[in-house]
């Protein structure tokens, strides 16, 4: 029978070509099923290629079945190599799984997002020390108003005073009140913009760079 894979002419009976160790495939008709994975493989074959197990259905690798042949010209038949298989002819181990892991993950869980803090000192009296208010979100903005600045302070709306929001790795505020009633006190070269409403002292000013009396 010839060997497809290298083209060596071996016996009828051989069921290994003994030059390349290539399994020899008799015609499709004449296969048989291998009693444990179904595998096509020659009627005289003892082992089945694919999943070595012998015909009578025990576990042999058929890599030992041809082992010590040698061929015509003298020299030693190789084993053939199974895919899978560690070097010693042994199945590689399966990967292990850490404890409590499926080793499959959800589609449609959502990853966790940690949370931002914001935290503000009320400056009460003088002679006080300051007053910590502390806001946690998940999301990109904090709302504050009466109830969580100063429940007493009636300057303070009860809506929504002012809204913190978290961008491009930077917080921002804007003002939400109806009186225009928050401020930042500037301690740096600061942007203005038009009609943005300036706290100077105790007084008030608007900004513009057009005279609004003409």
């Amino acid at each position: 029978m010839r060997c497809t894979h290298c083209g060596w002419n071996n016996n009828d009976s051989d069921t290994h070509c003994i030059k390349c160790g290539n399994v020899l495939e008799p015609p499709v008709a004449e296969m048989v099923p291998c009693p444990a994975c179904s595998y096509l493989m020659n009627p005289k074959a003892r082992h089945c290629p694919q999943c070595g197990t012998a015909r009578d259905g025990s576990r042999r690798s058929f890599a030992a079945t041809i082992a010590g042949k040698t061929a015509p010209d003298g020299h030693p038949v190789p084993a053939p190599t199974v895919k899978g298989a560690s070097p010693d002819k042994r199945p590689a181990p399966a990967p292990t799984v850490a404890a409590g892991d499926t080793g499959t993950i959800d589609p449609y869980r959502q990853p966790s997002v940690p949370s931002k803090e914001v935290f503000l000192q009320r400056l009460d009296a003088r002679d006080e020390p300051p007053v910590v208010l502390a806001f946690s979100t998940k999301e990109d903005h904090i709302e504050v108003n009466r109830a969580n600045l100063d429940a007493a302070n009636n300057a303070i709306t009860s809506k929504v005073q002012a809204e913190f929001t978290f961008s491009e790795g930077k917080w921002h505020i804007k003002d939400c009140s109806g009186k225009k009633s928050t401020f930042i006190q500037v301690a740096e070269t600061h942007e203005l913009k038009e009609g943005d409403i300036l706290l100077i002292g105790n007084k008030r000013f608007i900004f513009s760079t057009r005279n609004p009396n003409q």
